[in-house]
């Protein structure tokens, strides 16, 4: 290992160029508030056309049902099917066994639905819709309020500028703004008008549908602004919605109010309400998609409505109520500060047993570096940067020093015992050498000891490994890579050292209490060993300790699966029977308000 050692700069290149790879690679790791490994939750809503539910289970959704119940991916199987079947359109619900891809999942699902309904009628097979969702991904909330609008008002300023932003956030999955004030419409057929004028039930859904639905032709950029394109719709206002004609082109022009009822009334949604500070407000949700970034979806939504925020009236303004990008920074700042603080504490306990800062920096350059060089393997592995790798990594920061700790203090030793001896150069390196090899198989070993207790939470399954396997991974990289560092940098800046002339002799400023404290635990070990009575003593208390704790301090115990973390937030929900309606429970609170502040 000489012509290692002996070439400090070439030991300082290859470690530079690692940390400036593990630098990148961190980089480009994917964010996230949980790992990737989760129980992925697939619906499907199917419209039953002219089918009532009964006619549409026997028509598909007997077969449909047996079809998903069997679907594989990469070996993973369904593990249940929750079916809901209504008269205008049926729900499916499909849970995988954890693990399942989510890509192939929801590919899997829309091949096989689309393959069933391939001869169905266009009223069916336009509106299916297959989307996915995790518990674990997260979510971003934007409230919206204006003390001088209505929310409709509102809704109608913004929504043609914030819907559209779904296309360009890159990592968005389920995006929309919601309007707890939106109103509802209700279209309600005549039979005996319908067969009056021969229309059916099909021909009246399709040209609603065609009618009401608008489409966006993209944004035109003129200097540096950019212009939404709309094409309106056909019906625009609750007045022109009688007007839509249902009968087919040349025959009798037939409209809707001809064979229909049509009632405007206040969605159900609309007894839920949001206030910012104290104005009733539209919401803004948005879950990245499977795999997706969430801090880069957060970050991204907030530079957009940024720029939005220039083209609303001056009224209109915005409030983050939930960033998962803020939760994400603290959690990568928490990791930087354990980082930087186990290194200085392992530097001044170590000046205090060695008593040389020289002799102890490198345990400050270990730690981070170690942990930079995971970032490496990280990736190569598919991880992704989230609370529980980053809990992992703070986790090995702590142990990373104990390789250095160790080859430093046997080549201190090594040289106490020929200081009275002038050495030279190469007599030096052969003392660091043999120093390193005494302690180099007790290393790995002790290293592989600690990592023995992580690497097999690696090959659990499910939950498991969804909560403790990134954890175990992180640990194993950066405290296996510590190992390398020690045995690689330590002895190179030590030679180093000598070669410039200076001596690894110290002495720690509290040795004669050092001194007092080995003769005290060496006096106490001997008396333990040859003492029956005490040996007794201890092993008897500790038998006896451990079923008490096991059966009545266990039990006691708070069980979580993930602990719920302290918040500033405060929550308070009302509900009360004795209301018949929003406006009665709104003039309460706004009293209930009026007290509290």
């Amino acid at each position: 290992m000489s012509h290692l050692y002996t070439r400090p700069l070439r030991v300082y290149v290859i470690l530079g160029a690692l940390a400036l790879w593990g630098i990148f690679s961190g980089l480009q790791l994917p964010i996230s508030l949980f790992p990737n490994s989760s129980q992925i939750t697939i619906s499907a809503n199917i419209p039953t056309g002219s089918f009532s539910s009964q006619q549409f289970y026997e028509a598909y959704g007997r077969e449909l049902e047996a079809g998903l119940q069997g679907i594989k991916v990469d070996s993973v199987s369904v593990k249940e099917i929750r079916a809901e079947y209504r008269n205008q359109n049926t729900n499916y619900v499909i849970t995988f066994e954890w693990g399942a891809d989510p890509e192939k999942s929801i590919m899997a699902v829309k091949n096989l639905i689309n393959t069933r309904f391939a001869s169905a009628g266009d009223e069916i097979r336009r509106s299916i819709s297959v989307n996915s969702w995790n518990e674990n991904r997260g979510f971003f909330a934007v409230s919206f309020y204006s003390p001088m609008r209505s929310l409709d008002d509102l809704y109608q300023t913004l929504e043609p500028m914030v819907t559209p932003l779904q296309s360009q956030i890159e990592d968005a999955g389920d995006f929309g703004l919601w309007n707890p004030n939106r109103k509802e419409i209700t279209v309600s057929l005549i039979p005996e008008k319908m067969a009056q004028y021969e229309v059916t039930t099909v021909q009246i859904q399709r040209e609603i549908q065609s009618a009401v639905v608008g489409l966006t032709g993209g944004t035109l950029r003129l200097g540096e602004k950019d212009y939404l394109i709309d094409l309106p719709k056909n019906v625009g206002s609750f007045e022109l919605l009688s007007q839509i004609r249902v009968s087919p082109r040349g025959k009798p022009a037939i409209f809707l109010k001809d064979v229909a009822k049509i009632n405007s009334g206040i969605s159900k949604d609309s007894r839920q309400k949001f206030k910012t500070s104290g104005v009733e407000s539209l919401i803004l949700f948005a879950s990245p998609k499977e795999g997706g970034n969430i801090k880069k979806m957060a970050d991204q939504i907030l530079i957009e409505l940024t720029r939005l925020e220039k083209q609303w009236p001056a009224d209109v303004q915005f409030k983050i109520l939930v960033n998962p990008s803020e939760f994400i920074n603290k959690s990568v700042l928490s990791v930087v500060h354990e980082v930087f603080l186990a290194a200085f504490l392992a530097v001044v306990v170590l000046f205090i047993f060695i008593g040389s800062f020289k002799n102890v920096i490198t345990a400050a350059i270990e730690i981070p570096l170690s942990l930079l060089m995971a970032f490496i393997l990280m990736r190569l592995a598919g991880m992704n940067l989230n609370l529980i790798s980053l809990g992992g990594l703070a986790l090995s920061a702590g142990m990373n020093v104990d390789a250095s700790v160790v080859v430093l203090e046997n080549i201190i030793r090594h040289f106490e015992n020929q200081k009275n001896k002038i050495l030279s150069y190469q007599e030096k390196v052969m003392i660091v050498i043999e120093a390193v090899g005494e302690v180099r198989l007790p290393i790995i070993a002790s290293t592989l000891a600690s990592l023995v207790v992580f690497f097999p939470l690696i090959f659990t399954q499910g939950l498991t490994h969804s909560l403790l396997g990134d954890l175990a991974k992180a640990v194993i990289f950066s405290h296996g890579l510590s190992a390398i560092v020690a045995l690689v940098l330590v002895p190179t800046i030590r030679l180093q050292l000598l070669a410039m002339g200076q001596q690894l002799e110290s002495h720690s400023p509290i040795e004669g209490l050092l001194r007092k404290l080995e003769n005290f635990y060496q006096r106490t070990l001997e008396a333990f060993l040859t003492k029956k009575l005490w040996q007794t003593i201890v092993f008897s208390s500790v038998t006896l300790l451990l079923p008490l704790l096991f059966f009545l301090v266990l039990p006691r115990l708070d069980k979580e699966v993930i602990g719920k973390p302290d918040s500033d937030w405060l929550m308070v929900g009302v509900s009360s029977p004795s209301f018949a309606t929003v406006k009665q429970m709104e003039s309460e609170l706004e009293n209930l308000e009026a007290s509290v502040n």
